[in-house]
């Protein structure tokens, strides 16, 4: 019983041993802020007087987006050079509240060649309205839309003049871009007369209308400067494109628009994004631009919106199929805006930290405290422009672990703890039937 206790301790020890070779290579991480590890800074500071202590916002810049982390773990509110203050990191959203009021059509007609039109009538007056979107079977089509007011049907008053919807269905396609919706000024008018422009088109096929109140407060955007770095024609498969620069990764972008000197066009185009120039990435499968601007219909479309990204290049290839390419003569574009709520002291002075490519995204208890926290009309801090942190350290990367060094020796090592475990047990097993036969 003696041998196999210690044949026991000779087993776990070399166990103890096999664990430990694994337990060198793990590298170990602290969440704690340390101003050394952070490369830039920015002043915070108050844009009016506040004599008390009160939560308060402000947006991140350019500066920001550029040299931080690209999920933002890295941003970190310094308080007096030492104390970490807790933050809530929002992102803009637009708010829109829409009321829908049935309307009944009422001398739905058209004059041959010039323009169709009808009466929606709301049923009463006094209710307020800003919306009337037309419900069309018809597919394939832009018209000028007219839209006006009254009271009495006899009084008219002209509340939108310049209004266009359009379709755009092609039969080879699945996608598909349409908008029927014309918008005016709020009004409490019962009636809606609108007029659609057919000039020598075919009359639209209008099955109804639906009318609406609808307040939108869009999300505010940030714009970043865009440069075009290559423009080219791919003639064997009939497209044209533009690549744009951001000038680094990590921007937050949504929305891109160009501008031309061209028009009477009408053009499907993909989107997609890359941070090497090389390498691409759909973001966008299909969309449509087009400028009108002839006696039947005048409009355009000159956006892409598509889900955020945060790619450095954007590539916009336009299919032009047997048209001549359209000259782009300048892009833009932009992003989301994003917030930091934080607990202002008018006691402390308040820097930005970022720039630290491994800090982790912090956690706070302002993230439960925040749903019941009241964000309206709360005052506003700014950023001062960036600087380098004096006090920032250049770490060097740290040698790779000595399993990584020398693999080869790991291997070695393992096989013959492998072997020497594999013969404690036999000379355990051997020992243990030995005592058995003693007895």
């Amino acid at each position: 019983m003696i041998m196999n206790k210690n044949l026991m301790k000779k087993i776990f020890f070399v166990l103890f041993i096999f664990s430990f070779l694994f337990l060198i290579n793990l590298k170990v991480s602290f969440a704690d802020f340390d101003i050394k590890k952070w490369r830039h800074e920015k002043e915070i500071k108050i844009g009016g007087e506040i004599s008390y202590q009160t939560y308060t916002l402000f947006p991140f810049d350019e500066e920001v987006f550029r040299n931080a982390n690209p999920n933002l773990s890295d941003i970190r509110i310094i308080a007096n050079g030492k104390e970490e203050i807790p933050y809530k990191l929002l992102v803009e959203k637009e708010y829109y509240v829409r009321e829908f009021h049935p309307g009944k059509i009422l001398n739905l007609s058209f004059i041959p060649g010039e323009y169709q039109f009808f009466i929606a009538d709301l049923g009463e007056t006094g209710i307020l309205h800003n919306q009337i979107k037309i419900l069309i079977t018809s597919v394939n089509f832009r018209r000028e839309v007219i839209v006006e007011g009254s009271n009495d049907q006899e009084n008219w008053f002209v509340l939108n003049d310049k209004g266009h919807i359009y379709d755009y269905s092609p039969p080879k396609f699945e996608f598909k871009q349409r908008n029927t919706n014309v918008d005016y000024p709020e009004s409490t008018y019962r009636y809606l007369k609108v007029t659609i422009m057919s000039k020598e088109e075919e009359p639209l096929e209008v099955t109804g209308a639906e009318i609406y109140r609808q307040a939108i407060i869009a999300a505010r955007k940030i714009s970043y400067p865009t440069h075009i770095v290559n423009q080219g024609i791919d003639e064997e498969h009939r497209t044209s494109f533009i690549i744009l620069d951001l000038g680094n990764s990590g921007l937050p972008s949504n929305s891109l628009q160009i501008k031309t000197t061209d028009t009477n066009f009408s053009r499907e185009v993909a989107l997609e994004g890359s941070n090497d120039n090389q390498n691409w990435r759909v973001i966008e499968y299909r969309d449509v631009i087009f400028s009108f601007s002839t006696p039947k219909f005048t409009g355009s479309k000159l956006i892409i919106d598509y889900s955020e990204s945060n790619f450095r290049y954007l590539k916009l290839t336009i299919f032009n199929k047997d048209d001549k390419p359209i000259n782009i003569t300048s892009a833009s574009i932009s992003g989301i805006l994003r917030k930091v709520l934080f607990k202002y002291d008018p006691s402390k002075n308040y820097k930005l930290y970022y720039g630290n490519p491994n800090a982790r995204y912090p956690e706070y208890d302002i993230e439960a405290l925040f749903p019941y926290l009241e964000i309206k009309d709360l005052p506003q801090v700014y950023l001062e422009p960036q600087i380098n942190n004096p006090l920032f350290e250049e770490i060097l990367p740290p040698p790779p672990p000595f399993t990584e060094r020398y693999s080869w020796l790991l291997i070695v090592v393992l096989a013959i703890i492998a072997f020497i475990l594999l013969w404690l047990v036999v000379r355990l097993i051997l020992a243990t039937k030995k005592s058995q036969l003693r007895r």
